[in-house]
C-alpha cells in the first residue's frame, strides 16, 4: 500500500475545506501568470513608440494598450487575495483539529510518558507546531505555486520578446544554481541538522526557565541553577555561527549571479545593437572568440551569422587546444562574396594534412575542453587570491589568464627564475607594471607563485 505523504495527512484534517486548499493553489498560480501580462502590454507600447517615431501621433493604441495593463494587474491582485482567503479558511480549519486531535491524544496518555517529554515539549507541539503548519498551508504553500507559475511565465515572456535575450538572461539563473549546489550536500546537511537541533534545545530549555521563574523568586535560588538553558544558548550560538559562516560566500555569489540578470540582458541588448546598427550602415564587424570556450559567461555570435552577413567570427585551435605550433584556426561568416575573396588571398595548401587531422580531432572531443574549464573554475579564484596576498592589483577576470598590476621588470625577475609572464607595458590604455599570467595546473600555479615569493625576499623587488 502506497504511503501517505504528510501533505495528505494534513488534509485529512480539513474535512469540507480541504477544496479551498486545492482552489487557493490554482489562483495563487494563476494571479502570478496574470501579474505578468501588463508587462505584454507596456512592451507593446514601447515597440509601437519606437516604430512610428518621431511621428508618435501615429501611435493610436498607446491607451488602450495602458488601460489592458492597468485592468490585468488589478485582477492579478484581486486573484492573489482570493488565493489567500481561500488557503486561510482552509489552514484555521485544519489547525484547529489538529490541535483538538493532539489533546485528545495527550489526554490518554500515562501521566508517567508525560513528566518524560515535559510540559514546556508538549506545548510547543501544540502551539508551534500547529502554528508552523497553519503558516505553510495559508502562505508557504500557496506561494510555492506562484513561485513556480512565475518563472514559467517570465520566460515564455522572454522568448515572446527576444528569444536570443531569453536565453541569455537565463545564464546568471543557472550560475545561481550552480552555485546553491554547493550550499548543499551531506556536509551543510549535516551543519544545518546539528543547528536545528540546538534550537530546538535551546527552545524547550526557554519554556522550562520561563515556568520556572517563579520557584527562582520564591526561594532565592539565583539564575546558575538553570545551568542547563546556559549550555543550550551556548550550544546554539556555536551551531549558528559555523552555519551562517559556511554560507557566507555562496550566499554573496548567489545573490550577485540572480540580481546580474540585467548586466547579461544589457549586454546582450548592446551587442545586438551593435550589430544592427553595422548592418544598416554595410559596416563589417570583425569578432574574435578565441578565448570565449575557455571563459565563464559571454556570448557566442555564431547564432547571429545568417542575420547579420556583416559579421566575421573567428576561432582556433591555439588556445582552446593548446595548439599554438599548428596555428590552426577558422573563421564564420554568412558574407559569401567575402569568403570568396578571404579563399582567393591566401596561398595554396595554407593548412597542412597533420593539422587539418588534429583539428577534426579537437572538435570531436568535447570533454577535454569541458576538462580545462573546471580546472581554470577551481584554478582562477584561487590564484587571484595568492596573488592579492603578495600585494599585486588583480582585476577581475572570467576568462582562462588573469591581468594584475605590480612593479616594473617583475617579467624580467620572474624570467630568471624559470617563471614566464605576459608583459602587458605596450598594451593600448595600460602601462609598465601591468601583467597577464595564465591559469595553468594547480603545481604549475604554485611555481609562478613560487617565484614571485623568492624575487620578493632576494630583495629583488618590492
Amino acid at each position: 500500500m502506497k504511503k501517505q505523504s504528510n501533505l495528505s495527512r494534513l488534509l485529512d484534517y480539513a474535512g469540507t475545506y480541504r477544496i479551498l486548499s486545492y482552489l487557493s493553489w490554482v489562483l495563487a498560480a494563476a494571479g502570478a501568470l496574470l501579474a505578468l501580462v501588463p508587462f505584454w502590454y507596456i512592451w507593446r507600447i514601447l515597440r509601437e513608440v519606437i516604430e512610428v517615431a518621431p511621428n508618435y501621433e501615429n501611435a493610436v493604441h498607446v491607451t488602450q494598450y495602458g488601460w489592458m495593463a492597468v485592468a490585468f494587474a488589478v485582477v492579478a491582485v484581486l486573484t492573489y487575495i482570493a488565493g489567500l482567503m481561500c488557503s486561510h479558511l482552509a489552514a484555521f480549519r485544519i489547525a484547529t483539529n489538529l490541535r483538538l486531535a493532539m489533546t485528545k491524544h495527550i489526554a490518554t496518555l500515562p501521566l508517567g510518558e508525560i513528566e518524560q517529554f515535559g510540559s514546556g515539549k508538549l506545548r510547543k507541539i501544540i502551539h508551534e507546531s500547529t502554528g508552523a503548519a497553519e503558516t505553510y498551508l495559508a502562505h508557504q504553500l500557496p506561494d510555492q505555486y506562484n513561485a513556480i507559475a512565475t518563472p514559467v511565465g517570465l520566460l515564455v515572456l522572454l522568448l515572446a520578446f527576444d528569444w536570443r535575450l531569453g536565453l541569455l538572461s537565463l545564464a546568471p539563473v543557472v550560475l545561481a544554481f550552480l552555485i546553491m549546489a554547493t550550499m548543499t550536500g551531506k556536509r551543510m546537511a549535516e551543519k544545518m541538522r546539528q543547528y536545528g537541533n540546538a534550537l530546538e534545545a535551546m527552545s524547550n530549555e526557554a519554556v522550562e526557565y520561563v515556568r520556572g521563574i517563579p520557584v527562582v523568586k520564591t526561594f532565592g535560588q539565583s539564575v546558575f541553577s538553570f545551568k542547563k538553558f546556559k549550555t543550550a544558548i551556548d550550544e546554539y550560538e556555536k551551531w549558528v555561527i559555523s552555519y551562517t559562516k559556511g554560507l557566507r560566500l555562496p550566499m554573496m555569489f548567489y545573490t550577485a549571479a540572480v540580481n546580474g540578470v540585467f548586466a547579461f540582458l544589457i549586454a546582450g541588448g548592446l551587442l545586438e545593437k551593435i550589430l544592427r546598427v553595422c548592418r544598416e550602415n554595410n559596416i563589417a564587424l570583425f569578432v574574435d572568440e578565441c578565448f570565449l570556450s575557455l571563459s565563464d559567461g559571454g556570448t557566442d555570435l555564431t547564432p547571429f551569422l545568417r542575420e547579420f552577413p556583416q559579421l566575421f567570427v573567428l576561432k582556433a585551435f591555439t588556445k582552446s587546444f593548446g595548439m599554438a605550433g599548428l596555428r590552426l584556426g577558422y573563421g564564420l561568416s554568412a558574407d559569401g562574396a567575402l569568403l570568396r575573396k578571404m579563399s582567393a588571398a591566401v596561398p595554396p595548401w595554407n593548412v597542412s594534412a597533420l593539422a587539418q587531422a588534429a583539428g577534426v580531432a579537437a572538435l570531436g572531443d568535447a570533454e577535454f575542453l569541458e576538462r580545462n574549464r573546471a580546472v581554470i573554475r577551481a584554478e582562477r579564484p584561487r590564484l587571484e587570491e595568492r596573488l592579492r596576498e603578495l600585494g599585486f592589483w588583480v582585476c577581475p577576470s572570467q576568462a582562462n589568464y588573469i591581468l594584475f598590476r605590480g612593479e616594473a621588470g617583475l617579467a624580467d625577475r620572474l624570467r630568471e627564475r624559470g617563471a614566464a609572464i605576459r608583459d602587458c607595458a605596450n598594451f593600448e590604455g595600460l602601462g609598465p607594471g601591468w601583467y597577464r599570467a595564465a591559469v595553468r595546473l594547480r603545481e604549475e600555479n604554485d611555481a609562478l607563485l613560487d617565484a614571485m615569493r623568492r624575487a620578493r625576499e632576494d630583495g629583488r623587488w618590492r
